[in-house]
């Protein structure tokens, strides 16, 4: 970390500068040193530091200048100050005003070098804190993890959507994480300390969602021996979260809209409607619209739930969030196995973010976490992934994992070498293994082919149709 850290030293004394310069460079640091408040002013106003270091007595403006400078224009940049014993009072104040430590003159390297990386640790844990800070910015209810900018734009506008009682649809692909969203925009509405209840219509039988919906009075069918109230009525006060709406049957659709319309249910059984407080959020892996043009859902209901429309989108379209979830699922797995893995190797990393996840978000977790189980080490390997994707799925993304071993021209090389093997032995089977035909179709010289084939010992008899082999290569 030192050698990426930058520091500036300000002083009119030369020989302060200089033993600052050589005590901070030979630990590793990039020094910057200035003979004046107002030359450090220009080398501020250029690029940024991490620490600064500055002579509290200069001639022309002081050290209290630089103090209030770097305080309003890089809050993010540690100050020390260098004071002689009969301003020390002065040095005090200005640490009032934001800067980190004093130093008193004469200046020993080993408190130079102790105050530094004091300096620099706290802005360490600082720039942590802020960095945790903004990753919670970019979550919806600090439950959902991405950069990427379509999950920005998704998050903004549920954002937006959570503070009222509009109703919500989410669509996305399986494993996408769309429960998660309905969880999220639940606990940033209004209605945070009320019930949020979840509802798989595709899971629940046809003939048991409606009464698990609306409830049903004592004697409503055979086996209703008591009252029972619905989801409907549960959730009142709350979030109601309809999952794979799109399975919901068209009689039970007539009765959604009606409830989304006339806010009040009426139990299997009774005649009497009663009021429901209750906010709709639904969600679905297939397009709605498609299904209202092919008759397969009510129009009218799709426009009832479509009030807020949000697509979640799938994970190989923001490839950019990979290693973030990847991180985060690896220390919650690592917390619930108690091992020991801290960090993923690159060469891991770089597997993970070139796999395309058919089942996305969920998929994710569920390879970090296999890996995790059955792995050991500090550090998540490509051969972790290998067993936690299978050996088929693992050599698509690699193809042959020795090459993760290799420098990248000669790892790249190979993969050019697999290349042209495959394709030559695709020609070869398409035209018979007529060398001439190849090469015309390659754009290649018969020469070049026959050097290609050599190379990869492809012969040519065990192309040929079986009964030709004596046919002539055009």
């Amino acid at each position: 970390m030192k050698k990426t850290q930058r520091l500036l030293a300000v002083d009119d004394e030369a020989g302060m500068t200089d033993l600052l310069r050589r005590v901070l460079t030979a630990e590793g640091y990039s020094v910057t040193t200035c003979a004046s408040a107002e030359e450090a002013d220009g080398v501020l106003a250029g690029e940024p530091f991490d620490l600064v270091i500055t002579d509290l007595v200069m001639s022309g403006k002081g050290g209290e200048h630089l103090v209030r400078r770097v305080r309003d224009e890089h809050p993010d940049t540690e100050i020390i100050v260098i004071t002689a014993h009969a301003s020390v009072d002065s040095a005090i104040e200005v640490m009032k005003q934001g800067a980190f430590d004093y130093l008193r003159k004469p200046l020993l390297p080993e408190e130079i070098l102790h105050a530094v990386n004091r300096a620099l640790e706290l802005k360490g844990l600082r720039d942590e804190v802020r960095a945790l800070r903004r990753e919670k910015e970019n979550s919806l209810h600090g439950k959902i993890l991405g950069r990427s900018p379509l999950l920005q734009r998704a998050f903004e506008r549920l954002r937006r959507a959570a503070h009222t009682d509009a109703t919500i649809l989410i669509e996305g692909e399986s494993g996408t994480g769309k429960e998660l969203f309905a969880r999220a925009i639940h606990g940033e509405s209004p209605r945070a300390s009320g019930p949020f209840i979840p509802v798989n219509c595709g899971a629940i039988p046809s003939n048991l969602l409606e009464t698990e919906l609306f409830g049903h009075a004592r004697g409503a069918f055979t086996g209703a021996h008591a009252e029972r109230i619905g989801y409907f009525e549960a959730a009142s006060g709350g979030t109601l979260f309809l999952d794979e709406i799109g399975e919901l049957e068209t009689v039970l659709q007539v009765k959604l809209l009606r409830v989304l319309q006339e806010g009040c249910v009426t139990r299997v059984g009774e005649t009497q409607a009663r009021a429901v407080d209750v906010r709709i959020v639904t969600a679905t892996n297939k397009n709605l619209l498609d299904e209202v043009r092919q008759g397969a859902f009510r129009q009218d209901l799709y426009y009832r739930l479509h009030v807020v429309h949000v697509v979640v989108p799938p994970l190989r379209d923001r490839r950019e969030d990979v290693l973030l979830l990847a991180h985060a699922f690896l220390h919650r797995y690592t917390e619930k196995y108690r091992k020991s893995f801290s960090d993923i190797d690159p060469k891991a990393a770089w597997i993970l973010q070139h796999y395309d996840y058919p089942g996305n978000v969920r998929e994710l977790e569920n390879i970090i976490e296999s890996a995790v189980v059955t792995g050991r080490g500090k550090v998540l390997r490509p051969a972790h992934l290998r067993e936690a994707l299978g050996e088929d799925l693992f050599g698509e993304v690699v193809g042959d994992s020795e090459d993760l071993d290799l420098p990248f021209a000669e790892a790249a090389g190979r993969v050019v070498e697999r290349f042209e093997r495959s394709y030559l032995e695709a020609q070869l089977r398409r035209f018979g293994g007529r060398i001439n035909r190849v090469a015309r179709a390659a754009g290649l010289s018969r020469r070049t082919v026959e050097r290609k084939m050599n190379k990869y010992s492809l012969e040519r008899r065990n192309f040929v149709p079986q009964g030709n082999d004596a046919a002539v290569d055009p």
